[in-house]
């Protein structure tokens, strides 16, 4: 019964993220429902990209909290009907340089299987899960 705040304002800059979250005590996960939703400083879209990356992971050192922030791949990814990689993440590789942790949910032929591609505190694998189509909810199958 953890409470939840939702900002659903549109676009949003690092410092009104960080402004909405002290005002709460104790968060202890903030979840971006997409990177491009946040405004960043920069000539273009991968400079901007990068300064949000840098901009989340300061946040979450600045209030001690995960950040969880969720954004696309490229398209070819889809086209080429293969497992995502790092290379693979939008606009920008500095995503994969400042993140702790990069996860992606993959649907192969052996079914859905969560990656992970990048992870400071750990090995790099690949999880096999199931959707529970009920309830929406990956499990993770032994």
């Amino acid at each position: 019964k953890a409470p939840i705040g939702v900002c659903d304002s549109g676009t949003v800059s690092i410092d009104e993220i960080k402004s909405l979250a002290e005002g709460r005590f104790g968060v202890r996960l903030v979840i971006i429902d997409h990177l491009t939703r946040i405004i960043g400083k920069g000539d273009n879209r991968a400079l901007e990209v990068g300064s949000v990356a840098r901009g989340l992971k300061s946040l979450a050192k600045d209030l001690n909290c995960t950040v969880l922030a969720l954004c696309q791949l490229n398209r070819e990814v889809e086209r080429a009907a293969r497992s995502p990689h790092l290379a693979d993440l939008r606009d920008s590789g500095e995503i994969e340089q400042e993140a702790d942790i990069v996860l992606f949910l993959h649907k192969s032929d052996l079914g859905h299987e969560i990656h992970v591609g990048k992870n400071r505190y750990g090995p790099c694998q690949r999880i096999s899960v199931s959707l529970s189509e009920d309830t929406r909810r990956f499990e993770y199958r032994l």
